[in-house]
């Protein structure tokens, strides 16, 4: 589930690195009409929508930037998990093969009796 989040917010990112170069085209050709319009009402409305526009990309780089970071982090987290898991899983299958090894439980007393100070010895 980790992984597909930070797949998704990769594409997220490339998808916005992408469009950077539009964005900064289409700001600066916006500049240069708004110089041309200089003092009408149109100039005054071109301004607003432009004001709106950087805005709104700059939220986006934000968000962007931080919910990549909190991916990082969280998938930082998962993979200290993911090791003590496989460090449990390489124990209990130690374990497993020791047990397998062992002569079954029983006999006469003094084996059982051996068995059982072997089995405490490990405790």
């Amino acid at each position: 589930m980790l992984h597909r989040k930070t797949y998704h917010v990769k594409d997220l990112q490339g998808e916005i690195e992408a469009h950077t170069d539009i964005y900064h085209n289409l700001d600066e050709n916006s500049q240069r009409i708004l110089r041309s319009l200089e003092g009408s009402d149109d100039a005054v409305l071109l301004q607003r929508r432009l004001d709106n526009m950087n805005f709104k990309w700059s939220e986006l780089r934000k968000k962007s930037l931080n919910i990549r970071s909190h991916l990082e982090a969280s998938s930082d987290r998962w993979k200290r998990l993911h090791l003590s898991l496989q460090e449990l899983l390489v124990w209990l299958q130690l374990k497993d093969d020791e047990l397998s090894r062992q002569a079954p439980i029983g006999g006469d007393f003094p084996a059982v009796q051996k068995q059982n100070d072997v089995h405490r010895g490990q405790l």
